[in-house]
This record gives C-alpha cells, structure tokens and sequence, in this order.
C-alpha cells in the first residue's frame, strides 16, 4: 500500500500564519476541533531560499503554504520533535523548541504566546509549549498551513517553480 494511503486517516492540526515581515512568519496552532494548541514562529518568506545547496539544510525561509504529513523525530540535537515531510526542495524541517527568530532555520519553533523581544518577534516559553504538544500531538500526524490576514502570494510556492531551488547569495 502506498504511504499516501496509508496516512489518509491520521488528524489535521492546522497552522495558520497571521503576520509576516523582513525578520519572522507568526502563527497560531490548531488542533481539528479549531482549539489553539500554540503560537509558531518560522523564518520570513524568502521564496524557498536555501543556505546550503548541497545539503539543503540551514534553510532561510519558511515553508510554501501546503499539507505537509509530519512524524516523531529523534535527532542529535532536537529529540522527541516532529518532521515535516515531503517539503518542495527542502528536508530537515521540524517542529522544536526556540524563542527567536535566530532559533530557526526554516523550522517551526513553538512557544505559549506572540510578544517582542528588544523591538524583535518571538514566541514565550517555548520549553512548555513543547511539553504540552508532546502530550496532544499524536506520533504522525498532517499539518496544513494557510496565510490568514496578508497576502497569500507571500508565502504560496507557485507550481511552475517547485524544481526551481533558490540560493542566497552571500
């Protein structure tokens, strides 16, 4: 059976991003009953860029809007987090903990509310955030993220330019 098939039934929590500028993409977390789960906090739309070519990792950007399927992830550095999957031309994004917008490269960070930091963006109390989702969040699960209250076009990754993987230039 194919993987799509068989995920078909797992819950959708959805993240929708509500504010967007030059440092952050702000977010809220939804479980499906529409219950806040979190705030979010993700790099700007930099229209997919990536830092490094070769392994795309350390990535600059948030991800396209979409429905990305996420599972449990164990790594060196971040443990008992989520991945999401199946990312246009990325890997190696996750759901951790971090309060700033320097915490992320291309990751969803998640904290208990929005507020500012020496005039910067950030999510609060991250550590909790965290703690709770591990309680709620189910071990696979999908994650669909919408623009809600700006410009869609700022974070939709058109169809034409999935192959296309941008690169910052130093």
């Amino acid at each position: 059976m194919r993987l799509c098939q068989l995920t078909m039934t797992h819950p959708v929590y959805k993240l929708r991003r509500i504010k967007q500028d030059s440092v952050a993409t702000l977010g809220k977390m939804f479980d499906e009953s529409h219950q806040f789960l979190c705030a979010t906090l993700e790099s700007p739309w930099r229209a997919n860029f990536s830092d490094n070519p070769k392994t795309k990792q350390n990535e600059s950007s948030c991800i396209p809007e979409g429905k990305y399927l996420c599972r449990k992830f164990h790594g060196v550095k971040f443990q008992d987090v989520w991945e999401l999957l199946d990312v246009p031309g990325r890997k190696n994004i996750l759901i951790h903990q971090g309060n700033f917008p320097s915490n992320t490269h291309g990751c969803i960070l998640v904290g208990k509310k929005h507020t500012y930091y020496q005039g910067f963006p950030i999510v609060n109390d991250s550590e909790n955030a965290l703690k709770t989702l591990r309680k709620i969040l189910p071990d696979i699960f999908w994650l669909e993220i919408v623009c809600d209250g700006f410009v869609n076009s700022l974070c939709t990754f058109p169809a034409d330019k999935l192959p296309e993987i941008k690169v910052l230039s130093a």
